[in-house]
């Protein structure tokens, strides 16, 4: 049986408004019908803000303050971008075979914790309840959510999603020193786990364009990022 080709995109290292414009321009590509996976780091290292965060709120925090920051398209909390690599998937409706975005989140999580574990790193997925909004606090990484991926009880890896008519994007940080060292076959791993078959491919012309406006017209403009 053949199995679904999922575009593979380059490894790339940009600034917060290039990295977030990407994915959105990956989930505009899939409300067409184009699945895309890729890998990325920061450069240079940056905090991004959940969708529905308070950015005043990153100034009360030293570490925060001192990184450039920008606005995610996806809701959480916030995450230090500095030596992690993130990643990202963009689904058309047809791909997702039924299933919640929640599931899509914890399916792609099991696959990463799969992956780590096949690498000597036992990593776990985390089960149980999910803690009340006000449990949460103001950064990602700081109380574990069911679904995300733990190593010793520490999370190491988060998500978060967009929906846009149908079509699915999800992204997350992998906050772990030895993935930096599997970036460029990272993609393929996760692609074969899920049932797909990752191509080498490049964007089109008409995306880069998008991409540029997107980083200049909205996540790196004040009217996005200081919105709430």
């Amino acid at each position: 049986m053949t199995r679904p080709v999922i575009r593979w995109l380059p490894f790339s290292s940009a600034d917060g408004p290039r990295n977030m414009a990407a994915d959105e321009v990956m989930l505009e590509s899939a409300k067409d019908g184009v699945a895309s996976i890729r890998v990325y780091t920061w450069e240079p290292p940056t905090v991004s803000l959940g969708y529905f965060q308070r950015q005043e709120e990153r100034l009360r925090d030293p570490r925060l303050a001192r990184y450039p920051w920008v606005r995610r398209p996806t809701g959480g909390g916030a995450i230090i971008h500095d030596g992690d690599l993130t990643y990202a998937l963009a689904l058309p409706a047809s791909w997702l075979g039924g299933l919640a975005p929640a599931c899509w989140h914890d399916r792609i999580h099991h696959v990463l914790a799969e992956i780590l574990r096949r690498k000597e790193i036992p990593a776990t997925v985390a089960q149980g309840p999910r803690p009340r909004p006000e449990e949460l606090g103001y950064l990602c990484f700081a109380v574990p959510q069911p679904g995300d991926v733990l190593l010793d009880g520490v999370k190491i890896i988060g998500g978060a999603q967009r929906l846009r008519h149908g079509a699915l994007m999800q992204h997350g940080s992998m906050q772990h020193a030895r993935l930096r060292d599997w970036a460029e076959t990272l993609p393929a791993e996760i692609a074969k786990a899920l049932g797909w078959q990752a191509e080498p491919s490049t964007w089109t012309a008409d995306e880069l364009i998008q991409i540029e406006f997107l980083a200049a017209e909205r996540y790196g403009s004040p009217s996005w990022n200081y919105r709430r």
